[in-house]
């Protein structure tokens, strides 16, 4: 086992569909981080759940064996602490307590479970800060996660040495959720997919407010899984492969490509499309059905990429900005 680095800290943040570990170096003094691991498996401890019902056992073995080997891979690195956050499926399942009582005794790993405001405020942090996205601190930036359970927007407007957020919203409106709801076919039928489609446009158009941007357009860009998986499909390569990933663009024309592409074959045929995580598969078609219509209520003709999500929020919230405002106390 690593020696303990002061300076070495971990994320593991379980969602409704993966459950991801980041570890970094961070430097306080110059309020940065350096990504010593990320990596991310997908365990559906939303599988088979109803909003309000329990998460199933299945799930919750194959949830609770990835944050096992998680926990010791950050301590086998030398992390001094690992900050764990859960989002949508715990803040929904009836048997939250008992999961996180379960981590808490088995893995000795506390989880935050964090509302949706303070994950869509996170998810557009790990954007506001990264260079990656030179438009990210114009005031014309839209983030969006869309997740298996959940899609989250962020309207916010940068202010020098503040993280200041105008708007965000959580619609319910996930992969799995609308899978599940519309998609029963395999592959989809044209009537399935229609009213998937006309759902999701009407759902937006209702839930989905756009502040005014004047005769500008929004930069928009996406975090999650979904995004991330389609951004692979599209250069071939492996969903962990986040240098190659990292700042793509996909266009509407794109997109619409892919769901043809996922719509011409059943599950089975559909996990071998290179780039494609297996275990996604089967939830890709409503997914990038999602961003189709995010695109569409947004009026603009491409999303941007980032393989950089909640947890890089958190790294930075938790540890990089907390630990300067403690030193900043104590001077």
């Amino acid at each position: 086992m690593a020696k303990d680095r002061p300076d070495r800290r971990a994320v593991i943040d379980i969602g409704t569909n993966t459950v991801n570990l980041l570890v970094c170096d961070v430097d306080v003094d110059a309020g940065s981080y350096t990504v010593v691991e990320d990596v991310s498996e997908v365990t559906r401890l939303g599988d088979g759940m109803e909003r309000g019902g329990p998460m199933q056992q299945a799930a919750i073995d194959r949830t609770c064996a990835t944050i096992r080997r998680y926990v010791v891979r950050a301590r086998r690195l030398g992390a001094v602490e690992t900050a764990g956050v859960g989002t949508s499926v715990l803040r929904a399942a009836a048997n939250t307590p008992t999961f996180l009582e379960l981590v808490r005794t088995g893995f000795q790993l506390d989880v935050d479970v964090i509302p949706s405001a303070a994950e869509a405020r996170l998810s557009y942090l790990s954007v506001r800060l990264d260079d990656a996205f030179p438009g990210g601190r114009s005031d014309h930036l839209i983030v969006t996660d869309v997740g298996s359970g959940s899609t989250e927007f962020v309207f916010g407007r940068f202010v020098p040495g503040q993280r200041q957020l105008d708007t965000y919203l959580s619609v319910n409106v996930g992969g799995v959720r609308l899978t599940s709801r519309f998609l029963a076919s395999d592959p989809p039928t044209d009537a399935e997919m229609s009213e998937l489609s006309e759902w999701l446009d009407e759902t937006l158009a209702t839930q989905l407010a756009i502040p005014s941007f004047g005769e500008s357009l929004p930069l928009v860009v996406g975090v999650g899984g979904t995004i991330v998986n389609l951004a692979a499909v599209k250069v071939g390569k492996s969903h962990d492969d986040h240098e190659a990933l990292h700042g793509q663009i996909l266009s509407a024309d794109e997109i619409e490509e892919q769901i043809r592409l996922f719509r011409a074959s059943a599950t089975g045929d559909r996990a071998r499309v290179p780039g494609l995580a297996p275990r996604r598969a089967d939830i890709i078609v409503a997914g990038a059905a999602i961003v189709q219509a995010i695109l569409r209520r947004l009026g603009v003709a491409n999303i941007y990429v980032s393989t950089r999500g909640l947890r890089y929020g958190v790294m930075y919230d938790r540890f990089v900005a907390e630990d300067a405002d403690r030193g900043s106390e104590a001077s």
